[in-house]
């Protein structure tokens, strides 16, 4: 009996969560499937009998009856005897045009990584950097070349974006209204942090909090609220979670925000759906360094009308929530699951239901929401 390929496994209270790289899915197991699924490839069922009943003090026979059912189950979920290899999609490596007379503009904070843009035309290159932020930028840090998008004007097409794939742009507004996507896209596909579909500020108190939520959730509305209210900006869509330190990693992008949300908040941007944090508060401060520990996590959901109803979740909840909202488990694996799991343990996650975001945020920044 083998372990199938593609399987990472992180130990949680008294079992297991296990990723199935093969279908991108998440387990709960119990100790017994967490038992046959340790580290090794070739599984001794006589050995994880004994050692169970040794455990456990209980009878050989019940033992191996539990431990049967375990292999059924684990077997009818592919986890076990699986014999088709796994594919696991590489990272976004960045063009790999052969350009290197062509100008190269600054550099972006993207979680563990830099990113610059290169292109023959100046002009389009300092449109791009403002386009994402000049908050967002930091310089070389000496700590590795950065990954480098090219965008080439072609006759016929318009604008081309080559990074490990190609995106055509019929002008500039066209591309800039796509760039803040194309940059999540690289994010996501990060093989060495765990992403979080998750918003990130630091309260006027120093209070490092997460807003994690599905689409339609209201996460980035309440994000942007709580900037206007004093908030210093990590991001608002995606957050990284170093396996390494468990500290957060930020991604200071602009923010998407439809114009329900900039009625809301009293925003007049230059271009939606893209909102620059500065366009929210002028002095707003962009966090771009690791931080942490994170204080709290909400996971908000706006229903208009509504009266705030606030549950504080239990940690098979939180974890549960908090592994649904990773968006690259296949490329981080093991490594970033165990973060995941870690960081659910360790982390008070609370559930808020409102019908005002605005009115939301200013309830945690003054405390009178507990979180």
């Amino acid at each position: 009996m083998r372990r199938s390929a593609g399987l990472s496994l992180a130990e949680f209270r008294d079992g297991a969560y296990v990723h199935d790289a093969a279908t991108d899915t998440i387990h709960r197991i119990g100790p017994i499937a967490g038992a046959l699924l340790a580290d090794r490839d070739v599984i001794d069922v006589r050995d994880v009998i004994d050692a169970v009943a040794t455990v456990s003090r209980r009878d050989h026979a019940e033992v191996t009856a539990e431990v049967t059912a375990g292999i059924d189950t684990l077997r009818s979920l592919g986890l076990l005897d699986r014999l088709e290899p796994v594919w696991v999609p590489g990272p976004i490596s960045g063009s790999e045009l052969d350009r290197h007379g062509d100008p190269v503009g600054v550099a972006h904070v993207v979680h563990d990584r830099r990113l610059v843009f290169r292109s023959p035309d100046l002009a389009l290159l300092a449109e791009i950097d403002r386009y994402l932020g000049d908050a967002t930028t930091v310089p070389d840090t000496g700590d590795g070349e950065p990954v480098v998008f090219d965008v080439v004007p072609e006759p016929g097409v318009g604008l081309v974006l080559h990074a490990a794939e190609e995106w055509g742009f019929p002008d500039i507004d066209a591309l800039l209204i796509q760039l803040p996507g194309v940059v999540n896209d690289f994010a996501v596909r990060s093989h060495t942090i765990a992403i979080l579909h998750a918003g990130g500020v630091v309260t006027p108190a120093g209070q490092l909090l997460l807003i994690s939520g599905d689409a339609e959730s209201g996460k980035s509305t309440l994000v942007a609220a709580l900037v206007q209210q004093g908030c210093d900006y990590l991001t608002d869509e995606l957050i990284g979670i170093d396996p390494r330190t468990g500290k957060v990693l930020p991604f200071p992008k602009p923010l998407e925000l439809d114009e329900t949300s900039c009625d809301v908040l009293g925003v007049i941007p230059d271009h939606l759906p893209n909102v620059l944090a500065s366009e929210l508060r002028r002095d707003v401060a962009m966090v771009t360094t690791p931080v942490g520990p994170v204080d709290a996590v909400i996971l908000p959901t706006y229903r208009a009308g509504a009266e705030r109803e606030t549950t504080r979740l239990d940690v098979e909840a939180a974890a549960k929530a908090l592994l649904n909202q990773t968006m690259n488990m296949r490329r981080v694996r093991e490594p970033g699951l165990r973060a995941v799991c870690d960081f659910a343990a360790a982390t008070p996650v609370t559930r808020i239901v409102h019908g005002d975001s605005v009115a939301l945020a200013d309830a945690i920044i003054s405390g009178e929401v507990p979180i």
